[in-house]
């Protein structure tokens, strides 16, 4: 069987970023199933766990429960690499930003910190909840003022991890879930073999990877479903700008995608937004929205790109 360069490059794409993401799934699963702290080990991992204040972790089913219109939280990020590492922590509500606390330090959008070598991070966390929020993400990005220079395949997985939980409000009888699921129209629907969670391209067609672009120019998101599964999967996709959440399409901050289908993707067609200098833009993909965790699934966030927006001038 002949196979194209083209299509060859990509399948070896897709078989990095799967080993990827099977060993993160891998990792955070052990951490759940245990229900302990996350613990040091020899081989080079990252781990994020999340616990109540009073020191029990949470498992990705449990509803998590709110008191006087909040949630008092505490991050775990075990960094077992030889080096250190700059990550940023972000939060959402019903998958748009909100403003959060780190030990009583007001934050509008990232917290920024430095995991060093070989150490447990530990960040207590407070987020006032909204009253028609029904799903809380915690969300942790990798080397957040790090911009890809050149496309280097290596280095865009190292920069697109990220490490996310996600968990369902529990009785919260004040959400519309309807309401905040607003789909749009893709610009094109193919039927191929190629089955991109979510691919950022320079092509409608063709899945071209690049690192940069310059502002108010054209590029394309193709979503799909590289599970291979007979269910379809439901995706919402939201970008940051400088890791501010900005509406990149329709002007709606949170895409929704539904009844992804393997062997068929939807491509939507987007502009570079306007920057002054260069800025990371990144796209992450959250499946089974407002959904809770179940045999199923296991990934919370099922594709993410990293691009390096240019001003024209």
């Amino acid at each position: 069987m002949n196979i194209s360069p083209k299509k060859l490059a990509y399948f070896l794409v897709v078989l990095i970023i799967c080993v990827f993401s099977l060993s993160y799934i891998y990792r955070v699963n052990k951490q759940d199933l245990s229900n302990a702290e996350p613990y040091t080990q020899e081989r080079e991992e990252v781990g994020l766990s999340i616990s109540d204040r009073s020191g029990a972790f949470l498992f990705d089913e449990e509803l998590l429960e709110v008191s006087d219109g909040r949630v008092a939280l505490t991050v775990w990020l075990e960094h077992t690499k030889k080096e250190a590492e700059e990550y940023g922590l972000i939060v959402l509500q019903n998958f748009i930003q909100t403003p959060f606390y780190i030990d009583g330090i007001h934050i509008d959008h990232i917290f920024e910190f430095e995991a060093e070598s070989h150490s447990e991070n530990e960040l207590q966390i407070d987020v006032p909840i909204n009253e028609e929020t029904l799903e809380l993400a915690i969300i942790i990005v990798r080397k957040p003022n790090n911009m890809i220079e050149g496309y280097q395949l290596e280095t865009a997985l190292q920069l697109e991890q990220v490490f996310v939980k996600r968990y369902i409000i529990k009785d919260q009888p004040n959400y519309n879930k309807e309401r905040m699921l607003t789909v749009a129209e893709p610009d094109k629907v193919i039927q191929d073999d190629l089955d991109p969670d979510l691919f950022i391209s320079s092509q409608s067609v063709d899945l071209t990877p690049f690192s940069s672009i310059s502002e108010d120019d054209k590029f394309y998101m193709h979503v799909g479903n590289s599970l291979l599964s007979e269910e379809p999967i439901d995706y919402i996709i939201v970008g940051f700008k400088d890791w501010i959440q900005y509406p990149f399409i329709d002007n709606d901050k949170a895409l929704y995608v539904p009844e992804n289908c393997s062997g068929e993707r939807k491509v939507f067609e987007l502009i570079t937004p306007l920057v002054e200098e260069k800025e990371t833009i990144q796209f992450i993909a959250f499946p089974y929205p407002y959904e809770i965790w179940d045999g199923r699934f296991y990934v919370k966030a099922q594709g993410s790109f990293r691009i390096v927006a240019e001003p024209s001038d």
